[in-house]
């Protein structure tokens, strides 16, 4: 029950987090700036997906208790919260695919991705499908 409380305050946050990003890409120039705008907008529609998937699991909105998520939940919600702040305190000091990488990869293992040899395969999948659609075939350059 503590997992599913701590999938309502992370997709929560997350969305209020995509939301920023997506607004803070808006102000980039068309070029640079859609990459980000497709991750934020990404991890908004994902978001959006958890809190779907949670009201189906508990029968709607009654069953958000913030008071009682315990400590598991509290501890989750504060490791995405600073490592998603860590990964966008990263972006133009490290490689931006090899930093979404990680984050897929963390982001993944946080939030309880079982078995865990799918992370393996997705977040190296992922960064390669990055790499692919926009260094080789739109030409933006991602370092």
């Amino acid at each position: 029950m503590a997992r599913a409380r701590a999938d309502w305050a992370v997709a929560l946050v997350m969305l209020a987090a995509s939301a920023f990003l997506f607004q803070e890409a808006l102000a980039m120039p068309d070029g640079p700036g859609t990459f980000p705008r497709a991750v934020a907008l990404l991890m908004g529609v994902l978001s959006l997906g958890l809190l779907v998937r949670n009201v189906a699991l508990e029968g709607g909105l009654r069953g958000i208790y913030w008071h009682s998520a315990g400590p598991g939940a509290t501890a989750t919600v504060l490791w995405v919260v600073g490592f998603t702040m860590v990964y966008v305190g990263s972006i133009g000091r490290v490689s931006y695919v090899l930093s979404t990488g990680l984050y897929f990869a963390v982001m993944m293992w946080l939030l309880g991705l079982r078995p865990r040899w799918l992370i393996l395969l997705i977040a190296p999948s992922s960064v390669l499908l990055l790499w692919v659609v926009f260094v080789r075939m739109l030409n933006v350059s991602l370092s």
